[in-house]
């Protein structure tokens, strides 16, 4: 079970990135020549994966650093993002607008189901990657424990 879930955990972190990677792709694509086929997002899984392993592999002993240096991205990202959004954004919704109004741009057949297939990725950050394998250690020890 531990193994399934760090499988699963590693699989859906990669997803995650590629479908990000694509997303910008698509986002700065000004006159709209990008067209996304399935096979992009499948291909830059795979290349995801083989960093993650060359990484873990070869520079294994550069991890505290390689650590050290994306938070340091985040951070600055953070106040990046953050500062241009708040000072640059030209107008401000109520509280009553902002979580009451729900947008189904993706055409689909309720806005329940748009709301629940938006909230997949956003599940998965706030749960964690790698809730999978701490939920399977405890079932395995409790199982343990009954026995």
């Amino acid at each position: 079970m531990t193994v399934i879930g760090w499988i699963a955990a590693l699989t859906s972190v990669c997803y995650f990135v590629a479908d990000l990677v694509l997303q910008l792709v698509s986002l700065n694509d000004v006159d709209s020549s990008y067209q996304r086929a399935g096979w992009h997002g499948t291909l830059l899984l795979w290349a995801v994966l083989l960093l993650c392993v060359i990484i873990n592999v070869f520079i294994s002993g550069a991890l505290p650093t390689i650590e050290v240096f994306v938070l340091v991205v985040h951070i600055l990202g953070f106040f990046g993002i953050l500062v241009p959004l708040v000072y640059l954004s030209g107008s401000y919704n109520s509280a009553k607008v902002i979580f009451t109004t729900f947008n189904n741009e993706g055409q689909w057949s309720n806005h329940a189901l748009a709301f629940f297939v938006g909230l997949q990725g956003n599940a998965l950050a706030f749960v964690g990657t790698d809730s999978v394998v701490h939920v399977s250690t405890t079932i395995q020890s409790e199982h343990i424990q009954l026995i």
